[in-house]
């Protein structure tokens, strides 16, 4: 049985310094709507990742921009770039928290002692609530094998989602370690989010040299020399196998849904995690062919809508029960004219119109409603929450509550920079 979706219950926010930049940073979480994902901000500026908690629209397309470094996962580019994630999603995913805001002030998030566990704790804190949304879940229907040089990471078909780890290093004062868990937030919260980042010795001063490790110390980074740790013990006898584990979740949540496989690494890091992460994606694409996008020439050829009446550019997703659209707000929109000439303002009802022209092209979208007309029959619930300007981008979330054989059922909310402005229910009649 399909689980719901879940989202934390209050805003709350943690700072600290970047183990990479060695830079203060905030991070401050809030609560969002069913179907949001996980949505990034840096300084007020939203971050495009495909992190939602559905199955992704453009297969390898879809992945987030990131660094191609060893040592860090970022998402973004220039200056929208936020290092060092993979903690922080952890802990979101870890926690099976599906819709989450993670708004960064700087250029990485907090290292804090170094692992999961203090974003665990806070989030935990600000208290994680179900929604009404389902949470979908893909299954791992072939094997998949990423590999280098002596080091390989596998997922295969399981009816759970379990992670084997072997690391294996040269290093004679760092043993082989194994270990293997049947995930859950009980297990991810004792068991592998307190396990930190760590380094030998003999690479520390190096990496610095590079540009890594500027805010790490011997408390929130595990040392190792021939001695042993420096300054600092062991969380577990195998802490170092247990933070790849969390490095491959948080990794693995760049997917932006839910896997059940069993995933299998052999000393694997952030470059073969995000290969996995990669052909994952492209197996739910080939497996998923209602999971595509409409150009606004296939738009046209499902909705009856013209100029000026399209409010539609592009739907970037579209699946069995949801699509998500977008409309460019451009200052040369013949409302505009008259609504108002010294302060252009986008009227609230088209807003509306435009999340209704999303979920008739959701409908219309299905083989057995091809060729019909989508006709609103009632809209409720509508409320209007900030206003639209031009140059804004509207997201038009749609999701089906009811689906009979001519009467259909949405919800929609329409969003700028992550932040809902509108949202409203419709009912549709379906007519040849």
């Amino acid at each position: 049985m399909a689980k719901n979706q879940k989202t934390i219950a209050k805003a709350g926010s943690l700072s600290g310094v970047g183990i990479h930049t060695g830079l203060k940073t905030t991070v401050h979480f809030r609560p969002v709507t069913v179907n949001s994902g996980i949505e990034f901000s840096k300084n007020g500026t939203a971050v495009e990742t495909p992190a939602r908690p559905c199955l992704p629209a453009g297969g390898r397309r879809a992945l987030p921009l990131h660094d191609s470094d060893l040592r860090r996962t970022s998402i973004g580019e220039k200056e929208l770039k936020i290092q060092t994630v993979e903690h922080v999603l952890a802990a979101v995913r870890g926690l099976e928290i599906d819709n989450i805001g993670i708004d960064v002030e700087g250029p990485e998030l907090p290292a804090l002692d170094g692992s999961a566990a203090p974003f665990v704790r806070f989030l935990k804190e600000l208290g994680i609530v179900e929604q009404s949304g389902k949470k979908e879940v893909f299954k791992i229907a072939e094997p998949i094998f990423c590999h280098e040089k002596n080091k390989a990471i596998a997922i295969y078909p399981s009816q759970d989602f379990s992670i084997s780890y072997t690391l294996d290093y040269e290093r004679s004062y760092l043993k082989t370690q194994t270990v293997d868990f049947t995930l859950s937030p009980d297990v991810f919260e004792k068991e592998i989010a307190p396990a930190r980042t760590f380094c030998a010795e003999s690479e520390a001063e190096g990496l610095r040299t590079q540009g890594f490790g500027l805010g790490a110390n011997f408390e929130n980074t595990v040392v190792i020399s021939e001695k042993g740790v420096i300054q600092n013990s062991f969380r577990f006898p195998d802490e170092c196998a247990r933070h790849k584990v969390l490095d491959i979740l948080g990794d693995l949540s760049l997917l932006g849904f839910s896997v059940m496989g069993r995933v299998v690494g052999i000393r694997s890091g952030h470059a073969l995690n995000r290969k996995l992460v990669q052909e994952i994606s492209a197996q739910s694409q080939e497996r998923n062919p209602m999971n595509k996008e409409m150009t606004i020439e296939e738009i046209k050829k499902t909705l009856p809508h013209r100029y000026p009446f399209l409010l539609v550019d592009r739907i970037i997703e579209i699946k069995e029960k949801t699509a998500v659209g977008l409309k460019n707000v451009s200052i040369n929109e013949p409302f505009f004219q008259g609504h108002f000439p010294e302060r252009p303002v986008m009227p609230g009802v088209l807003i509306v119109e435009a999340m209704a022209q999303v979920g008739g092209a959701l409908m219309l979208s299905k083989s057995e409603n091809r060729g019909k007309l989508a006709y609103l029959l009632s809209i409720t619930n509508a409320r209007f929450r900030k206003v639209v300007v031009p140059g804004d981008q509207l997201r038009l979330e749609i999701e089906i509550l009811k689906m009979k054989s001519k009467v259909g059922v949405v919800k929609g909310a329409a969003k700028v920079n992550g932040e809902e402005v509108c949202d409203a229910e419709f009912m549709f009649t379906l007519v040849d």
